[in-house]
């Protein structure tokens, strides 16, 4: 399918006008130099990184914890992410498709990034009910998190990281920059997941506690992408890519 549809207009008109073919080591060498560039990068990877881990956490290790932790059978769990992917997929149509582009992004933004903290704020919260003795009766906290969680992540960095990541390079070098920074965010992740979690949280089964510094530390990078998507939020809502380009680059031949 993805071979059967026409390359845009704008990157036809470019390819056929350039003078000469450029290595990808050439074309990203370029890009790289210009500072619009280096300071979008670590920008969307700020913002993307530090959700992913979460969210990449979320994916791997919720099942995980629900049983050890929550003592949560597997159709327990099973009910739990049924529950989180329709939200995310109701809340991706209502709220994302819907309003993406008549609410501002900063509104939209920084309301999904703090549902998504207050999300393992309520882990972290039920952490410290393990710790305390008093699981029987916070069960309802990884409800509290499956529904904030699933909400949030329907209009969520993800989305606006595909957004702003489209919207915020010029045509010739989109995909190189892109790529560079899924190896990033997808590394990290892959790192996490490989090393950090198991160094942190230990087996959960024999200690159920040990997950609480790993929901500290999510709260945190989610913290972090919260501040950093909400002060520093691109103004592109309503304009072409022409006109995006044009402010942040000046005018491209």
């Amino acid at each position: 399918l993805q071979r059967q549809l026409q390359e845009s207009a704008d990157w036809a008109e470019k390819n056929a006008s350039a003078t000469e073919k450029q290595s990808f080591g050439k074309m990203m060498a370029t890009a790289l130099k210009n500072p619009v560039n280096v300071k979008t990068i670590i920008f969307l990877v700020a913002v993307y990184l530090t959700w992913n881990l979460a969210a990449g956490t979320n994916g791997q290790f919720m099942p995980y914890l629900y049983a050890a932790a929550g003592n949560i059978d597997a159709t327990g769990q099973s009910l739990l992410g049924v529950v989180q992917w329709v939200l995310v997929a109701v809340c991706s149509l209502a709220i994302f498709s819907r309003f993406g582009d008549i609410v501002s992004h900063r509104v939209l933004f920084g309301a999904s990034a703090l549902l998504a903290l207050l999300s393992w704020v309520a882990i972290a919260v039920f952490g410290l009910a393990i710790q305390s003795g008093d699981t029987e009766s916070m069960g309802w906290v990884l409800w509290v998190y499956v529904i904030l969680w699933g909400i949030s992540a329907g209009f969520s960095a993800q989305c606006f990281y595909a957004l702003w990541g489209t919207e915020l390079f010029p045509t010739q070098y989109r995909g190189g920059a892109q790529g560079i920074m899924f190896f990033l965010v997808r590394g990290a992740l892959g790192i996490w997941s490989l090393v950090g979690v198991g160094a942190i949280m230990g087996d959960i089964s024999t200690n159920p506690a040990g997950f609480f510094p790993a929901a500290v530390i999510m709260c945190v990078v989610l913290l972090i992408s919260l501040v950093v998507g909400v002060i520093w939020c691109p103004k592109t809502q309503g304009k072409t890519l022409d006109q995006i380009t044009e402010e942040r680059y000046g005018k491209i031949e």
